[in-house]
C-alpha cells in the first residue's frame, strides 16, 4: 500500500447470494515506524509464554487497536515490542487498561502486571527513565469478550495522556 487504501470485500456463494460487505482501511507506514506486532493463536487464563509459541501472523502496529488485528473473536494473544523516545529524565507513570489480560515491560523489566482473564481493569506502574531511547514490550491476550489494549503515560512536563505510538520504532 503506497497510498491510504480502504478494501471491501464480499463473499458469494453459488447461488449468488452474498454476505454483507467488510472493509478494513490501510495506510503506508514508514520503514522502521510503529511496534512489531505478532499473533497467536490458542486458549489461555493467563498470558503465555511467548517463547514456546510460533505466531501465526506478524506486522507493525501504529496505534494499540487489537480489535482490528485480531484473526478470531476469540482464544488468541499477541505481542507488540519496539523502542519509544523520552525527552526528559524523571519517573513515568504508566495506566495499562486491558481486557482480558495483558502486562508492560519497559527496558526487559516488568513495570505492570495486569494479567488474568478479565474484564476491564486497569493497573498503573511507575519506573525512571533516562532521557534517550527505551524498549518497550507489551503482551497481550484474549480469552473471551471484547479485546481492549490501552496504554497511558504521564511523566515530567507531560500530563497523562495515550503512549506517542507515532514515535515508536522498531
Amino acid at each position: 500500500v503506497d497510498a491510504a487504501t480502504t478494501v471491501k470485500a464480499r463473499f458469494f456463494n453459488h447461488e449468488g447470494l452474498g454476505t454483507a460487505t467488510s472493509q478494513q482501511s490501510y495506510q503506508p507506514v514508514a520503514a522502521g515506524k510503529g511496534l512489531r506486532y505478532r499473533i497467536y493463536k490458542g486458549t489461555w487464563t493467563r498470558i503465555p509464554n511467548f517463547k514456546d509459541l510460533t505466531p501465526v501472523f506478524e506486522g507493525v502496529a501504529t496505534n494499540l487497536n487489537v480489535e482490528s488485528r485480531q484473526l478470531w473473536p476469540d482464544n488468541w494473544a499477541m505481542t507488540l515490542e519496539g523502542n519509544f523516545p523520552v525527552d526528559a529524565a524523571g519517573d513515568y507513570t504508566f495506566y495499562l487498561n486491558s481486557d482480558d489480560g495483558s502486562k508492560l515491560y519497559i527496558d526487559d523489566e516488568l513495570v505492570i502486571d495486569n494479567d488474568g482473564d478479565h474484564s476491564l481493569l486497569e493497573l498503573k506502574g511507575t519506573k525512571q527513565l533516562t532521557a534517550g531511547a527505551h524498549q518497550i514490550r507489551l503482551e497481550f491476550f484474549e480469552a473471551g469478550a471484547e479485546a481492549i489494549l490501552e496504554l497511558d503515560v504521564e511523566g515530567p512536563g507531560l500530563k497523562r495522556s495515550p503512549f506517542p505510538m507515532e514515535k515508536t520504532t522498531h
